[in-house]
């Protein structure tokens, strides 16, 4: 009898898993090619001269500070100056789901990473209340012109990404689920939650409102909220894209913080990318592929959902999320 139990719960636990980690059809559905945003490589920078962006979507501009000359010098193998031409563009890299489920990867089809099926909690408790949201997340290497051989050059590829791999996992991190010891690594952290610091995210974001590509405080996260500290927890009842996207950015300044991460573009960064252990906004945008796809366009960290996030959100998919992470970069095509 014992052992029919024991088989009926299994089979129920597996059942439940299914029905709460969702298939984003990334790979099962085609979404693959449909939910990445081809003008969003746009505008490039070559040889100086710029490539138009196009009308009317599209990643939205060059971040300031990229280099601008047509021509570069990088060290061969050997440890030789080389003369080389610069080449600047958007590029794909990451793939990035938040799940309300532990180990849940809707990048990965709804697949169970670890057989785990437990339900993510979490939040401070106050007068027996959760007051805090929480969610995992999972990162992971998703180089989208390596695999289809697109500009690929010697120092072309930041980090030498070069086919779809894990890159971080929140469930066994101790620091993605307390506050506290993330406030130890993180001790700005302390400042940036005072309340001058919380007024000036509401700078950015009533600035955001008004145009594009703002990075007043770099704390903040525009209308999502602040990046510090980098946990799976944020303010409860805020909407679910912006629930989601904080989350990103948070991973995404850990991952900074861990050197896991580096600073792509810039003159400093043209002949190999380096540690940089802080958030860098304009390096970066983000595009929905799961409920909703944002196939067309991608967006600014801390744009205002109301900009981007129409049609995004679908019923019975428990706060899960794929998106997709474009980086930009400077690089040195050599002459060899």
């Amino acid at each position: 009898m014992n052992r029919f139990i024991i088989i009926f719960f299994l089979i129920f636990s597996s059942s439940v898993f299914a029905l709460n980690c969702k298939d984003s059809g990334v790979f099962s559905g085609g979404k693959m090619m449909t939910s990445i945003c081809w003008d969003c490589f746009f505008p490039m920078r070559f040889a100086g001269i710029n490539t138009p962006p196009p009308s009317g979507v599209g990643s939205g501009g060059i971040p300031p500070g990229a280099y601008t000359n047509a021509a570069c010098v990088c060290s061969d193998d050997l440890g030789i100056p080389m003369p080389g031409v610069h080449i600047g563009m958007w590029d794909v890299t990451h793939a990035i789901e938040t799940v309300g489920t532990p180990y849940c990867s809707p990048f990965l089809g709804g697949t169970n990473l670890q057989g785990s099926n437990r339900m993510a909690v979490g939040g401070d408790q106050d007068g027996g209340k959760s007051d805090n949201a929480f969610m995992h997340l999972h990162v992971w290497t998703f180089p989208v012109a390596q695999v289809l051989q697109m500009f690929a050059g010697a120092n072309c590829n930041p980090g030498n990404i070069l086919e779809v791999d894990m890159s971080y996992i929140s469930e066994p991190d101790p620091l993605w689920n307390d506050e506290i010891l993330t406030t130890m690594i993180q001790p700005e952290s302390l400042i940036f939650s005072t309340l001058a610091s919380q007024v000036a995210c509401i700078g950015e974001c009533v600035a955001m409102h008004l145009s594009n590509n703002i990075d007043l405080a770099p704390w903040c996260v525009g209308c999502w909220g602040n990046a510090y500290p980098s946990t799976g927890f944020d303010v409860a009842g805020a909407n679910q894209l912006k629930l989601s996207s904080v989350l990103v950015v948070k991973a995404i300044n850990a991952m900074h913080r861990r050197f896991l991460l580096h600073k792509t573009y810039g003159s400093d960064a043209m002949c190999s990318a380096y540690v940089f252990p802080s958030l860098l906004k304009e390096q970066y945008r983000l595009s929905y592929a799961f409920p909703g796809i944002e196939g067309n366009s991608n967006h600014q960290m801390g744009a205002p959902t109301i900009h981007w996030g129409s049609g995004l959100t679908a019923p019975g998919t428990s706060g899960q999320s794929v998106q997709i992470l474009y980086r930009y970069k400077d690089c040195c095509t050599l002459f060899n």
